[in-house]
Order: C-alpha cells, then sequence, then structure tokens
C-alpha cells in the first residue's frame, strides 16, 4: 500500500518540482548597426538600438522574452502606456525555442509597462520614453558636479575631460582626424535619430562646414546654437534623455548600464569602428574553464563593476 501511495504521489511530486524550476524573464536586446547590416536580407533588425531602459520618444526598442524550458505559448500585452498612446507592437522573431523577440516604438513621452506571459508564468518590464535636454548649466551640471548626486564627486567636470566630451568639437576643428565627415556626426552628438523626433541633434537646424580649421566648433555654436547644445557625446548619450528625470528615477526616468550593447551600437557602427564584434571572438566573451574570474587578481577585469570599482581605488 504505502509503495502504490509513493507511485502516486512520486510523479504530482516531480511535476510541481518542474513548475516550480521554471523562471520567465524579460529584458532588452541590443542592437547595433552591424546587426542592421547583416540582418540586410530579412530586415528584422532594421534599426540600431542600445538596450537602454530610457530611450528618446519614437526610439525603436527591441525586447527578448527567456524561459528556462521552452515556450507554450508566449503572449505580449502593453499593460501601461502614456495617455492619447496607440502603440502597438511589432512582429515576433523566434531567436531558439526559449528566446523571443519583439519590437515596439514609443510614440509619446512617458512610462510603458509590458508583459510577457506563458501560461501561469509572467514578466514585466518598464520603458521610459522621453525628450533629450543636453548637458548645459542649469539641467546635469547643477546637481552632477559634487552638490548632491554623488556629494563631493564632481562627474561632470571628470566627463568634460574625456574624449566623448570634446568628439565633435575635436572634428569640426579639424584636430580629430583628416578624413572627419558628416557621417560621423551622428554618433558624434546627443540625440541623433533620424527617424526619432526626440529633441536630439537631428532635430535642429545644422549643417555641416566645407571646411574644418581651428575656431569652426564656436562658428557652428554661434550659427546652430540649438543644434550645438546637444554637440559632443553627453550624458545623456549613454543613460537615456533627461527631460523627466530632475532627480526622479523611477519607472526607468534615468538609467546606467555597463552592457557592452550600450557602447555598441556606435563602436560597433559596421565600417571601421568594430571593437564589440573583435571582442566578441575573444576569450573575454567565450571563457574557457582555465579563466580566472574567480581569482582576486583577476575578478576586476571579468565584470564591468568590478573593474570601475578597482580603477576608482587606484
Amino acid at each position: 500500500m504505502k509503495k502504490m501511495l509513493l507511485f502516486l504521489i512520486l510523479p504530482l511530486f516531480m511535476c510541481a518540482s518542474m513548475s516550480l524550476a521554471q523562471t520567465l524573464t524579460v529584458g532588452t536586446y541590443g542592437v547595433t548597426p552591424r546587426d542592421v547590416e547583416k540582418d540586410s536580407v530579412a530586415k528584422y533588425f532594421d534599426r540600431a538600438y542600445n538596450s537602454l531602459q530610457n530611450v528618446g520618444k519614437e526610439t525603436k526598442v527591441y525586447l527578448k522574452a527567456s524561459i528556462s524550458t521552452k515556450f507554450a505559448s508566449p503572449v505580449w500585452s502593453i499593460t501601461s502606456k502614456p495617455g492619447g498612446s496607440v502603440v502597438a507592437f511589432g512582429a515576433t522573431k523566434d531567436i531558439d525555442t526559449s528566446n523571443q523577440v519583439i519590437s515596439f516604438i514609443p510614440d509619446k513621452v512617458g512610462t510603458y509597462k509590458i508583459t510577457v506571459t506563458d501560461g501561469a508564468l509572467s514578466a514585466t518590464i518598464t520603458i521610459n520614453s522621453s525628450l533629450f535636454v543636453g548637458t548645459q548649466v542649469g539641467a546635469c551640471y547643477v546637481c552632477h558636479n559634487g552638490a548632491f548626486r554623488p556629494v563631493g564627486v564632481p562627474l561632470y567636470s571628470k566627463w568634460s575631460q574625456t574624449g566623448h566630451a570634446t568628439m565633435l568639437e575635436r572634428g569640426l576643428n579639424g584636430t580629430l582626424s583628416d578624413h572627419y565627415g558628416e557621417s560621423c556626426i551622428s554618433c558624434h552628438t546627443t540625440g541623433y535619430d533620424k527617424l526619432a523626433n526626440n529633441n536630439g541633434f537631428d532635430d535642429y537646424p545644422f549643417t555641416f562646414p566645407d571646411t574644418l580649421m581651428p575656431g569652426m566648433y564656436d562658428s557652428m555654436k554661434t550659427a546652430y546654437p540649438q543644434a550645438m547644445a546637444l554637440a559632443n557625446i553627453q550624458c545623456e548619450s549613454c543613460h537615456g534623455p533627461g527631460a523627466d528625470h530632475y532627480g526622479a528615477i523611477t519607472d526607468s526616468k534615468m538609467v546606467k548600464s555597463l552592457d557592452a550593447d550600450n557602447c555598441a551600437w556606435c563602436h560597433d557602427e559596421g565600417t571601421h569602428h568594430f571593437i564589440p564584434e573583435s571582442a566578441s571572438f575573444s576569450r573575454h566573451s567565450n571563457p574557457t574553464t582555465l579563466a580566472r574570474g574567480s581569482s582576486a587578481d583577476c575578478a576586476p577585469c571579468h565584470s564591468g563593476s568590478g573593474l570601475l570599482k578597482a580603477e576608482k581605488q587606484n
């Protein structure tokens, strides 16, 4: 009798354990310009995306749902969106039986909550759609140069000493490259997206100069002040637009990310910028059993957060 009872209970226990073990997650799915080029035939990935949850209005966003076993019948829904939005999903793309990608383009400024379900499992992600404002006195500078977040740390001043902060300036002044051209400015400005109306650099008048020489950058600032307020690779290029931020971080109103996709949408441009593509074939991206990520000496370089911590301590 006991054996019969055991045979009856055991399958139920195993099914319950399998059900408890299943997990469903949803996250962003970065797409580089090189990925767009590779997908030129199928044309599913037709726009680059840096994988941030804080994006410019009308940015094309790709999301990926992943299940620990195998999808049965995943269903996507937009559970919250700004008033007046008529946003709709694009087609889905199955990466494999456990991973599915979907896209959407936020048509209004505000918060979007997207949920994916598969049977009893569900997962939700929040995307914030906003406008770019530019790194100027009265914006990022006020709070992030030691006054508030974090207190005493001059983040703005540190950024201003980087190559990002003067990228377009050096390009227009003729000191960055002898073959600098108009095609370079999409990555050397903030909020640039010809298919989006997001208050980015390209949403304002600007004519690329015929001659690059010292002083040209200042001349462009005088001629095109609105566009040039978004010149160079500013804070919002890596953290997303800040019009809804000003201290607020709920609902992805401001984000920070160490995901390589955030860098790759410019540094994996497809023709002469290919650092992420090269790295993807290296031991760094494909560690073997000989990788020493658990070693106290090696660990800092085997995670983004560990490397930043190590650099701050030096």
